[in-house]
């Protein structure tokens, strides 16, 4: 009885991941799709946001920004960004994306900026996504990608503390920015 027990538990757990995946694909909020598939990035998604009046989606794969349809659809892109992208906010009322963006020269950011060499800065990125208008757009050459550097980041960054007699590198544990939000007015 109790092998039984075992078997018919084993069974029934083994079947919960597609009952639970077939019930989420059945929910459906305010007309949005529930899943969208984006491939074709380099490196992992960094950053999602949605566009609902336009009916987009914004990702981020580390040095590329992506825009698809809601079916997933790539619509356009922004390559070759110098450094790490993140975590981002879509604002509607100025049609924006505002994201993180790291350049560093340390392990996670070896390789990602050629501009960075032996120092560290962070940024938030203002993206002007009713500009993207094709796949590939370099932003070396576009005003559509603007960057603010955020400079209490790069002193909590670079500075150390001491504690007792030893001293941490980084200030407040800080190992740059990842992510960004837009408060309420």
């Amino acid at each position: 009885m109790k092998k039984l027990f075992f078997v018919l538990a084993a069974i029934l757990f083994m079947n919960m991941p597609m009952q639970f995946h077939a019930a989420c694909q059945q929910k459906n909020v305010e007309g949005l799709p529930v899943e969208i598939n984006a491939v074709g990035g380099k490196n992992h998604v960094q950053g999602i946001a949605l566009d609902k009046d336009a009916g987009k989606m914004y990702f981020s794969f580390t040095t590329s920004f992506v825009v698809t349809d809601l079916q997933g659809n790539v619509l356009g892109s922004i390559d070759r960004i110098q450094g790490h992208l993140g975590a981002m906010v879509f604002n509607p009322e100025d049609r924006k994306v505002y994201e993180s963006l790291e350049c560093k020269d340390d392990e996670i950011g070896k390789g990602l900026s050629d501009f960075a060499k032996g120092r560290s800065l962070f940024y938030v990125a203002i993206i002007d996504v009713d500009k993207i208008d094709k796949v590939g757009i370099d932003v070396e050459n576009t005003e559509i990608f603007k960057t603010v550097c955020v400079k209490d980041a790069v002193r909590d960054y670079r500075d150390s503390v001491m504690v007792g007699s030893r001293e941490l590198p980084h200030r407040y544990g800080c190992s740059g920015i990842d992510g960004v939000a837009i408060a309420p007015k």
